[in-house]
């Protein structure tokens, strides 16, 4: 289930999800997705690394507005 950003926020303050959790179910949604062929290139190692990262600046209060926000780039366009 695909969460809003007001969600995922609330999730995050409240200790309810991870910034890593987050990003995993968006990676399975990806997965789950492939035959659709909407992603040319995933990187789920690094969007992990990058996921625990968030979740070390939110622990100590360091991370910004938007921490944990989950986006897809497009850069093919036709």
């Amino acid at each position: 289930m695909m969460r809003t950003f007001e969600r995922i926020r609330a999730d995050l303050r409240s200790g309810a999800a991870s910034c890593e959790s987050i990003t995993a179910e968006y990676l399975a949604a990806i997965e789950r997705g492939r035959n659709y062929n909407a992603f040319l290139s995933v990187f789920p190692d690094k969007a992990i690394a990058r996921a625990r990262e968030v979740d070390r600046k939110l622990a100590k209060g360091t991370a910004g507005p938007l921490a944990g926000m989950v986006v897809a780039v497009k850069d093919v366009i036709c």
